[in-house]
């Protein structure tokens, strides 16, 4: 049987890292929200009501979350 809280025996299957990068991720979004902080949207933009998020594979966790956070509004 498998044992999932062996590192080494997950490293094996874990071909692309999935781990390494989930374990990055929180230090990836507190950049990303530091980096939005500093961002200014052109005259126009306040009247936005919707927003499209994409992606594939890894990429979709961030849509994924916020969905997750907003899906009641």
């Amino acid at each position: 049987m498998l044992d999932l809280d062996n590192l080494r025996e997950i490293k094996k299957l874990d071909k692309s890292d999935i781990r390494g990068s989930l374990a990055g991720f929180p230090s990836q979004m507190d950049q990303t929200w530091q980096e939005i902080k500093k961002m200014t949207l052109p005259k126009g933009y306040d009247g936005v009501k919707n927003a499209i998020l994409v992606g594939m594979g890894g990429s979709s966790f961030g849509g994924r979350i916020i969905k997750s956070l907003y899906f009641d509004s």
